[in-house]
């Protein structure tokens, strides 16, 4: 670590380090240490901000606690969003990007297509 600190390194971040030596860390080294599990013996905490939520792919490790859990939330969203697509209901008309159908000719033609079968859906 001193050869970091002599190059120039102006903080560490450790991971999985036991309370006591993230301790010694933070009380020998100059530059400061931010620790994730490393308890408040160091210069800072950081967390991932899915598991500070509750949400993860994977199992939230101890040293890891979770203030909320979005799951449920998150799962009701994803699959309410995938039920609306397969049904064709989503997206929404006002969610939609339409041209004008003299927009879409100018586009069809800059395209080098003649309508090609593709007719104009603007709204009207």
């Amino acid at each position: 670590m001193l050869a970091f600190i002599d190059a120039g390194v102006f903080a560490f971040i450790v991971e999985q380090v036991p309370t006591d030596v993230a301790a010694y860390l933070s009380q020998t080294f100059e530059a400061p240490m931010i620790t994730l599990g490393g308890g408040t013996v160091n210069d800072g905490v950081y967390h991932i901000s899915g598991d500070l939520v509750g949400y993860s792919a994977f199992p939230i490790p101890k040293n890891r606690g979770a203030f909320a859990d979005v799951r449920p939330i998150i799962e009701t969203a994803l699959t309410e969003y995938r039920d609306a697509v397969v049904a064709g209901s989503y997206p929404l008309e006002e969610n939609t990007f339409r041209m004008t159908p003299e927009e879409n000719e100018k586009f069809l033609k800059r395209a080098g297509t003649n309508n090609g079968g593709f007719a104009s859906q603007a709204a009207e």
